[in-house]
């Protein structure tokens, strides 16, 4: 099964339990390859996203209009560069520096470093421009 599949399969699973967005998304690692198609899938069908979640690299989906806030592990290895991301969103690109390891970001200390910033950078993109960000972890 390939990303698109899966992620349209996600998406009539979405749909059944909730069949209009916004959408909330959220994903990490692989399960942010899947949030990128189905943000893709959400606004190709003209539809509002409110998403955050994780896009896998190896993965390039369709373009996205959203801005992306990018959280990147700093002591990930190998490093990461942000530029493939560039190519994901017409929209803005904003890179957050964590003092964190990409296999550690699902503990406390990463969700009280990250929290505060999603939520500031949620507000701010709402009254800007109401188009709501991707948030990504890398």
């Amino acid at each position: 099964m390939t990303i698109q599949e899966l992620a349209r399969d996600y998406l009539d699973a979405i749909r059944a339990a909730q069949p209009f967005g916004p959408y909330r998304l959220l994903g990490w690692s692989f399960g942010g390859a899947v949030c990128a198609e189905l943000a893709h899938l959400i606004e190709a069908a003209g539809e509002k996203m409110d998403t955050s979640g994780e896009m896998m690299r190896k993965h390039q989906p369709a373009p996205i209009t959203a801005p992306i806030l990018l959280f990147h592990a700093t002591e990930a290895t190998p490093a990461v560069e942000t530029r493939p991301w560039q190519t994901i969103t017409t929209g803005r690109l904003v890179r957050i520096e964590t003092p964190f390891r990409h296999e550690n970001f699902d503990t406390d200390d990463v969700a009280a470093f990250i929290g505060p910033r999603v939520n500031d950078w949620l507000q701010s993109e709402r009254a800007a421009s109401c188009q709501l960000p991707l948030v990504t972890i890398e």
